[in-house]
Order: C-alpha cells, then structure tokens, then sequence
C-alpha cells in the first residue's frame, strides 16, 4: 500500500506514505510505542511498552484505531510478527506469545530461556527461531 511507519527513540508512532509523515501518533506520558509491523491486509499493529497492542486501519490516509489487544504478564512488545491473518506473535521483554483467531493472546512456555526476547523468524519447515536479547560488557 506504499505505508510504512516508524517508531522514534521517545515512543511515538510516525505513519509514513510516499515519503512523507502523513500521521503521529502518541501515547500518555508513561508509555510510548515500541515496535510497529503491518500484516498482509494493510492492518497496522503498534506494540506499547506495556501490554498492549493497537490495531490501526491506515487505509484512510490516517490511523484509525480498530482494537486493543492485551498481552497478559507481558510488558514491553519489542516485536511484532503477523504469520498470517489468523496469527499475531509477540517477543516481549518477559516472554513470547500469540494472539489466536479469537484474540486471545497465549503464552508460549521458553523454559530455562527467560531474557528479554526481541525477534522471531519462521525457518523452511515452519519452525519459529526465537531471538533472546543479550547483554555483553567489554
């Protein structure tokens, strides 16, 4: 649809079309926006950096709020990966998830991998590759 959006340094949401900032969008003063991904329909989802995704319609030239979807005991949506329209996964800073046909988010068990997660890719065979955040000093 030639969109694009971009999430600053300070949690805003900037709504991008050929080039230029068709849209901000801000958050109250405690949370902001962490990451951003459109799924195959031209939907726009924006992770918070506390539990919630927004679901936008950009279809107008400006973001329209759809729904609010809540990522129970998760905090901060580093990343957004819509598989397909039936499918809404989530890395967050305490665990990775889903959201299901219903929007019922469910929490995928990582075990002994516990860190902040911030990507996924799904290989060949359908298997999800889980990034996990790590810290390294020199």
């Amino acid at each position: 649809s030639g969109h694009a959006a971009a999430v600053t340094a300070m949690g805003n949401l900037y709504l991008l079309s050929e080039g230029k900032v068709i849209d901000i969008i801000s958050l109250e003063e405690d949370v902001g926006f962490m990451s951003a991904a459109f799924d195959e329909n031209g939907l726009l989802y924006a992770g918070t950096s506390g539990d919630k995704v927004l679901v936008y319609d950009i279809s107008s030239g400006s973001a329209k709020l759809v729904k609010t979807l809540i990522a129970e005991n998760m905090t901060s949506v580093d990343g957004i990966f819509p598989v397909s329209s039936s499918q809404l996964f989530l890395c967050t800073d305490t665990g990775v998830g889903f959201f299901d046909t219903s929007d019922e988010f469910h929490f995928i068990n990582t075990n002994s991998f516990n860190n902040s997660f911030e990507s996924m890719i799904i290989d060949y065979q359908g298997n999800l590759n889980i990034l996990e955040e790590q810290s390294c000093s020199m």
